[in-house]
């Protein structure tokens, strides 16, 4: 590492503390500032004698003290989140240490950083997803209550009123806010996705994704905003993996095996949606627009599917279509970049 000065930023909305080590003498400073003095820092690290390269982890702060430091020429790195791990003694001094420890000895895992309007897309979307769980979990337990009770799954408003008037209160109450939590959900998504087919409209490489068959605006916008930037994925395959599309492998005791992946992204979900769509449709793609070299790609993995000597569940299906999806959505934004 060419930096004389490794600097380790324990950050949280209250304080930072910054560990500072002289990679040539050893020598260690720390110091604790304010959740939001910036300008402290900066001029703190300013101060300190030799050039200075500084890293966090990332957390819900986000990435604005990354931003202004490197806007103000201080290399700062964002690593993953639990780098330092768990089971040991914990304070926020240590774990400035720590960080400037990894820093020296390059052992740490970073992430990309993104700009202010890529942050600001990623939590529309994740806000999104969120809701999107959050309304199949509240349509799951609303079935389950009207099993429950005899009541059935579509009925008119009167029909209803009667219904739950053969209820008691209390039931009356879970019915209502049942219902409460699907309706409020099902606005806030109208709403966000109202935002999202607004910015594909406006912004070119999303609208050229919703070329791909399978994706419209939200899952091209979803994609676009949990990548950030696709050039930072070296190949197709970086880039189903960041999604968490591709299965990893299992080897012991003799036996090997692929094991589904340990993480799904809202993007990656997205995925699966398109993947789902392209199997209902079947044949029917998009042809005459940018995407046909990637259409064909996913006409073929389709065509193979069906062709499969094998029996495969419907969700193997699914996955095997929704990382083929993704890795043309990988291909095409290359392609035009």
């Amino acid at each position: 590492m060419s930096a004389r000065i490794a600097v380790g930023l324990d950050v949280h909305t209250r304080s930072i503390v910054a560990h500072a080590a002289d990679i040539s003498t050893g020598e260690a400073l720390t110091r604790t500032f304010g959740g939001g003095d910036f300008m402290g820092l900066l001029a703190w690290l300013e101060a300190l004698p030799g050039r200075c390269e500084a890293v966090y982890e990332a957390g819900y702060c986000g990435f604005s003290l990354a931003r202004f430091l490197i806007d103000h020429s201080v290399p700062c790195t964002v690593t993953q989140g639990c780098t330092l791990g768990r089971g040991r003694a914990k304070t926020d001094a240590m774990d400035a240490e720590a960080l400037s420890r990894l820093l020296i000895a390059s052992k740490l895992r970073p992430v990309f950083i993104p700009t202010e309007e890529q942050e600001a897309q990623r939590e529309v979307a994740r806000q999104r997803y969120e809701l999107a769980q959050q309304r199949k979990a509240a349509k799951h337990r609303l079935a389950a209550f009207s099993h429950r009770h005899g009541l059935p799954k579509n009925i008119a408003v009167d029909s209803r009123t009667r219904a739950l008037a053969s209820l008691n209160p209390g039931d009356r109450l879970s019915f209502e806010a049942l219902t409460a939590q699907l309706e409020n959900a099902g606005r806030e998504i109208a709403h966000l996705e109202k935002f999202m087919n607004r910015e594909v409209k406006r912004d070119p490489a999303m609208r050229a994704l919703t070329c791909i068959s399978g994706i419209g605006p939200v899952v091209a916008f979803t994609a676009t905003a949990e990548a950030m930037d696709f050039m930072r994925f070296d190949t197709a395959r970086d880039y189903a993996s960041f999604l968490g599309l591709v299965p990893m492998p299992h080897n012991s005791g003799g036996k090997s095996a692929r094991l589904s992946s340990e993480k799904r992204t809202a993007s990656g979900d997205c995925f699966y949606s398109a993947a789902t769509t392209v199997m209902r449709v079947g044949g029917l793609f998009q042809t005459g627009g940018l995407a046909d070299p990637e259409n064909d790609a996913i006409r073929e993995c389709l065509a193979s599917l069906d062709g499969s000597p094998c029996e495969r569940r419907k969700t193997h299906r699914a996955a095997i279509m929704a990382r083929c999806i993704a890795e043309q959505t990988w291909a095409l934004a290359h392609r035009l970049d």
